[in-house]
């Protein structure tokens, strides 16, 4: 089973990520459902690794913290953008949670440096330097409470991933 560590979004930011994404040109949005802030992605796992997963996991402890949404980019530019993301901030009090997931499972390994971002939209590579602009002057500074994490399950489907919470 494809699983990643991740933060959920209360719907009301859900809800206004979604209207700011909704006129970009050549793109599949993300599903409201689906909006969230991947702490680390695990990947393929056999399904008896979870219970493991499940008591590292509980051994990462913070106090709540507030971040906001900050602005809206693309990787790998915005003139090249094949992913229009929306920063949350300030990334300290995230880095600081992802640290902890990766002393809890030092077996999992990232494959990039961490960004704490929102994935909108999925695009073809386009330049997409005015529509970014236009969503950075629409973008509510949503507030966001952090209080945990939570581990889910990611299904392939032929319309789009189906995540499921397994913590």
């Amino acid at each position: 089973m494809r699983l990643f560590i991740a933060i959920e979004l209360p719907s009301e930011v859900k809800a206004a990520l979604e209207k700011i994404g909704k006129d970009m040109r050549s793109s599949k949005a993300v599903p409201r459902e689906n909006l969230h802030i991947t702490l680390k992605f695990l990947g393929d796992l056999p399904d008896e690794r979870v219970p493991g997963i499940i008591t590292a996991l509980s051994d990462v402890k913070f106090n709540p913290f507030s971040i906001k949404l900050e602005r809206a980019g693309a990787f790998p530019s915005e003139r090249n953008a094949k992913v229009i993301w929306i920063s949350a901030g300030p990334e300290a009090p995230l880095a600081a949670v992802k640290a902890q997931v990766d002393k809890a499972l030092p077996r999992y390994k990232d494959d990039h440096p961490f960004k704490s971002h929102i994935t909108l939209i999925r695009t073809e590579g386009d330049d997409l330097r005015d529509e970014i602009a236009k969503m950075n002057a629409k973008l509510e500074k949503k507030e966001i409470l952090v209080t945990k994490i939570t581990l889910y399950k990611s299904t392939l489907t032929p319309n789009g991933p189906v995540y499921e919470k397994l913590t």
